[in-house]
């Protein structure tokens, strides 16, 4: 009986030490993205957000007369860098981009 209690505690104890390393090492992943999008903006991350709303435009500048990048899926992830006005620099995780995108169409969620 007490080999398989012993059995089963060395089991838990892998499980929960690869569930650690995998959780480490998706968080190192997140701030080391977060950082190489930080160095090539010159700018620091603010908060991830979310886009809602239907047929957002992603903006080449902080207007509405700017070229347009794309156009955000509804519930689309971004990262928040700052604001220009009634416009927000984000970057586009989808696409690798940064742009601007009107403050009305997102929700951030870990703000700092």
């Amino acid at each position: 009986m007490s080999k398989k209690i012993a059995a089963i505690f060395l089991v838990m104890g892998v499980i929960l030490t690869f569930s650690q390393n995998t959780y480490a090492k998706n968080t190192m992943n997140n701030s080391k993205n977060n950082m190489i999008a930080t160095q090539s903006i010159g700018q620091e991350f603010i908060s991830d957000g979310y886009v809602y709303g239907d047929n957002v435009y992603f903006r080449e500048e902080p207007n509405s007369s700017s070229a347009i990048l794309g156009v955000f899926d509804k519930g689309e992830r971004v990262a928040y860098y700052g604001n220009d006005g009634a416009y927000q620099y984000v970057y586009r995780y989808k696409t690798g981009q940064f742009g601007y995108v009107h403050f009305r169409y997102l929700f951030f969620v870990n703000e700092y």
